[in-house]
Protein backbone atom coordinates (compact mmCIF):
# COMPACT_ATOMS: atom_id res chain seq x y z
CA UNK A 1 0.00 0.00 0.00
CA UNK A 2 1.47 3.42 -0.95
CA UNK A 3 2.72 5.56 1.89
CA UNK A 4 1.11 8.87 2.75
CA UNK A 5 4.29 10.68 1.61
CA UNK A 6 4.05 9.02 -1.80
CA UNK A 7 0.40 10.05 -2.12
CA UNK A 8 1.27 13.67 -1.33
CA UNK A 9 4.17 13.71 -3.79
CA UNK A 10 2.06 12.11 -6.51
CA UNK A 11 -0.68 14.67 -5.99
CA UNK A 12 1.84 17.52 -6.21
CA UNK A 13 3.24 16.13 -9.47
CA UNK A 14 -0.23 15.79 -10.94
CA UNK A 15 -1.05 19.36 -9.93
CA UNK A 16 2.16 20.66 -11.55
CA UNK A 17 1.38 18.69 -14.72
CA UNK A 18 -2.08 20.26 -14.91
CA UNK A 19 -0.56 23.72 -14.48
CA UNK A 20 1.89 23.14 -17.33
CA UNK A 21 -0.85 21.73 -19.56
CA UNK A 22 -3.00 24.81 -18.90
CA UNK A 23 -0.13 27.20 -19.68
CA UNK A 24 0.64 25.29 -22.87
CA UNK A 25 -2.97 25.35 -24.04
CA UNK A 26 -3.11 29.09 -23.38
CA UNK A 27 0.10 29.70 -25.36
CA UNK A 28 -1.18 27.73 -28.36
CA UNK A 29 -4.53 29.56 -28.23
CA UNK A 30 -2.88 32.99 -28.06
CA UNK A 31 -0.49 32.17 -30.91
CA UNK A 32 -3.40 31.06 -33.06
CA UNK A 33 -5.52 34.10 -32.22
CA UNK A 34 -3.42 37.14 -31.33
CA UNK A 35 -0.44 36.26 -33.55
CA UNK A 36 -2.57 34.79 -36.37
CA UNK A 37 -0.48 31.66 -36.69
CA UNK A 38 -1.60 28.26 -37.91
CA UNK A 39 -0.94 25.33 -35.59
CA UNK A 40 -0.67 22.12 -37.62
CA UNK A 41 0.18 18.47 -37.16
CA UNK A 42 3.92 17.88 -36.97
CA UNK A 43 6.30 15.82 -39.06
CA UNK A 44 7.23 12.81 -36.89
CA UNK A 45 10.74 12.74 -38.37
CA UNK A 46 11.58 16.16 -36.89
CA UNK A 47 11.53 14.71 -33.36
CA UNK A 48 14.33 12.34 -34.35
CA UNK A 49 16.67 15.28 -34.94
CA UNK A 50 16.55 16.52 -31.35
CA UNK A 51 18.99 14.06 -29.68
CA UNK A 52 21.83 15.40 -31.88
CA UNK A 53 21.56 18.80 -30.17
CA UNK A 54 23.28 19.45 -26.84
CA UNK A 55 20.55 21.93 -25.90
CA UNK A 56 18.23 18.92 -25.82
CA UNK A 57 20.34 15.86 -24.97
CA UNK A 58 22.35 17.73 -22.34
CA UNK A 59 19.24 18.18 -20.18
CA UNK A 60 18.13 15.82 -17.39
CA UNK A 61 15.83 13.14 -18.81
CA UNK A 62 14.40 15.17 -21.71
CA UNK A 63 11.29 13.89 -23.46
CA UNK A 64 8.98 15.34 -26.09
CA UNK A 65 5.47 15.68 -24.68
CA UNK A 66 3.90 17.29 -27.77
CA UNK A 67 4.90 18.83 -31.09
CA UNK A 68 3.44 21.00 -33.84
CA UNK A 69 4.27 22.92 -36.99
CA UNK A 70 3.71 26.66 -36.57
CA UNK A 71 3.06 28.58 -39.78
CA UNK A 72 2.49 32.21 -40.69
CA UNK A 73 2.37 33.33 -44.32
CA UNK A 74 5.04 31.31 -46.16
CA UNK A 75 7.22 30.66 -43.11
CA UNK A 76 7.09 27.86 -40.57
CA UNK A 77 9.01 26.09 -37.83
CA UNK A 78 8.69 23.00 -35.68
CA UNK A 79 7.65 23.53 -32.08
CA UNK A 80 8.22 20.99 -29.30
CA UNK A 81 7.04 20.88 -25.70
CA UNK A 82 9.92 19.15 -23.91
CA UNK A 83 9.63 17.77 -20.38
CA UNK A 84 12.88 18.10 -18.41
CA UNK A 85 13.62 16.86 -14.91
CA UNK A 86 15.06 19.22 -12.32
CA UNK A 87 16.60 17.90 -9.11
CA UNK A 88 16.99 20.08 -6.04
CA UNK A 89 19.12 19.08 -3.07
CA UNK A 90 17.48 20.12 0.19
CA UNK A 91 19.70 19.33 3.15
CA UNK A 92 20.29 15.57 2.84
CA UNK A 93 17.37 14.80 0.57
CA UNK A 94 16.82 15.30 -3.14
CA UNK A 95 13.58 16.29 -4.83
CA UNK A 96 13.01 15.85 -8.56
CA UNK A 97 10.29 17.67 -10.49
CA UNK A 98 9.47 17.69 -14.18
CA UNK A 99 9.07 21.05 -15.92
CA UNK A 100 8.02 21.81 -19.50
CA UNK A 101 9.99 23.98 -21.93
CA UNK A 102 9.34 25.09 -25.49
CA UNK A 103 11.88 24.35 -28.22
CA UNK A 104 11.79 25.50 -31.83
CA UNK A 105 13.54 23.95 -34.83
CA UNK A 106 14.20 25.74 -38.12
CA UNK A 107 15.87 24.44 -41.27
CA UNK A 108 18.54 26.77 -42.66
CA UNK A 109 19.83 27.36 -46.18
CA UNK A 110 23.37 27.99 -44.96
CA UNK A 111 25.59 25.51 -43.14
CA UNK A 112 26.56 26.94 -39.73
CA UNK A 113 28.64 23.95 -38.66
CA UNK A 114 28.11 22.91 -35.05
CA UNK A 115 27.68 26.17 -33.18
CA UNK A 116 26.17 27.39 -29.92
CA UNK A 117 24.87 30.85 -29.02
CA UNK A 118 24.15 31.61 -25.37
CA UNK A 119 23.47 34.80 -23.46
CA UNK A 120 26.65 36.52 -22.32
CA UNK A 121 26.90 37.32 -18.61
CA UNK A 122 29.16 39.70 -16.70
CA UNK A 123 31.20 36.70 -15.56
CA UNK A 124 31.73 35.70 -19.19
CA UNK A 125 32.86 39.22 -20.10
CA UNK A 126 35.35 39.21 -17.24
CA UNK A 127 36.66 35.75 -18.22
CA UNK A 128 37.22 36.90 -21.80
CA UNK A 129 39.76 39.44 -20.57
CA UNK A 130 42.05 36.53 -19.71
CA UNK A 131 40.92 33.72 -22.03
CA UNK A 132 39.45 34.53 -25.42
CA UNK A 133 36.94 31.75 -26.00
CA UNK A 134 33.95 33.03 -27.95
CA UNK A 135 33.61 34.49 -31.45
CA UNK A 136 33.06 38.24 -31.61
CA UNK A 137 31.83 40.30 -34.55
CA UNK A 138 33.50 43.70 -34.56
CA UNK A 139 30.97 44.93 -37.11
CA UNK A 140 28.09 44.24 -34.72
CA UNK A 141 28.98 45.26 -31.17
CA UNK A 142 25.45 44.93 -29.80
CA UNK A 143 25.10 41.34 -30.95
CA UNK A 144 28.57 40.42 -29.66
CA UNK A 145 27.88 42.00 -26.29
CA UNK A 146 24.68 39.97 -25.92
CA UNK A 147 25.79 36.50 -27.08
CA UNK A 148 28.69 34.15 -26.59
CA UNK A 149 29.29 32.21 -29.80
CA UNK A 150 31.18 28.93 -30.01
CA UNK A 151 31.71 26.78 -33.10
CA UNK A 152 33.64 23.76 -34.30
CA UNK A 153 34.34 25.70 -37.51
CA UNK A 154 34.81 29.43 -36.92
CA UNK A 155 35.15 30.28 -40.61
CA UNK A 156 32.00 28.42 -41.62
CA UNK A 157 30.05 29.99 -38.76
CA UNK A 158 31.18 33.58 -39.36
CA UNK A 159 30.47 33.33 -43.09
CA UNK A 160 26.99 31.93 -42.43
CA UNK A 161 26.08 34.68 -39.96
CA UNK A 162 24.43 37.62 -41.70
CA UNK A 163 23.92 41.23 -40.57
CA UNK A 164 20.16 40.63 -40.77
CA UNK A 165 20.38 37.65 -38.39
CA UNK A 166 22.61 39.54 -35.94
CA UNK A 167 20.26 42.54 -36.02
CA UNK A 168 17.34 40.22 -35.24
CA UNK A 169 19.06 38.35 -32.40
CA UNK A 170 20.52 41.51 -30.88
CA UNK A 171 16.99 42.54 -29.87
CA UNK A 172 16.34 39.25 -28.03
CA UNK A 173 17.89 38.41 -24.68
CA UNK A 174 16.11 35.30 -23.44
CA UNK A 175 16.90 32.50 -25.90
CA UNK A 176 19.69 30.03 -26.59
CA UNK A 177 20.42 28.69 -30.07
CA UNK A 178 22.34 25.70 -31.38
CA UNK A 179 23.16 25.11 -35.03
CA UNK A 180 23.81 21.65 -36.42
CA UNK A 181 24.82 22.20 -40.01
CA UNK A 182 21.51 23.10 -41.72
CA UNK A 183 19.25 23.09 -38.67
CA UNK A 184 18.85 25.57 -35.81
CA UNK A 185 17.36 24.57 -32.45
CA UNK A 186 16.34 27.37 -30.09
CA UNK A 187 14.65 27.58 -26.71
CA UNK A 188 13.74 29.94 -23.93
CA UNK A 189 15.65 29.85 -20.65
CA UNK A 190 12.43 29.63 -18.64
CA UNK A 191 9.73 26.98 -18.45
CA UNK A 192 6.37 27.58 -20.08
CA UNK A 193 5.13 29.18 -16.85
CA UNK A 194 7.03 32.27 -18.05
CA UNK A 195 4.17 33.06 -20.37
CA UNK A 196 5.38 36.19 -22.19
CA UNK A 197 8.85 34.93 -23.09
CA UNK A 198 7.42 31.66 -24.33
CA UNK A 199 4.73 33.42 -26.34
CA UNK A 200 7.50 35.50 -27.92
CA UNK A 201 9.13 32.23 -29.02
CA UNK A 202 6.41 31.84 -31.66
CA UNK A 203 7.29 35.16 -33.31
CA UNK A 204 10.99 34.41 -32.94
CA UNK A 205 10.52 31.09 -34.76
CA UNK A 206 8.73 32.74 -37.67
CA UNK A 207 11.40 35.47 -37.77
CA UNK A 208 14.22 32.91 -37.85
CA UNK A 209 12.40 30.95 -40.57
CA UNK A 210 12.15 34.12 -42.64
CA UNK A 211 15.86 34.95 -42.22
CA UNK A 212 17.38 31.46 -42.31
CA UNK A 213 15.07 29.50 -44.56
Amino acid sequence: MPSENFKVRETAEQKLRKEFDAYLASLIERASGELEMKVMKPSPSAVNLLPAFNLYSGQQQPGVAASWIIQKSNHHFHLFCVDIDSTLKIYRSRETQTHSFLYGLVETKKDFGVSLLTRETLVDKFADIFIKADIDFNTHKKFSSRYRCFSNDNNKFTHAMSPQLMDFLAEIDHIELEFRNNFCLFRTEKSIIDHENNLALFSIGIGLSNILG
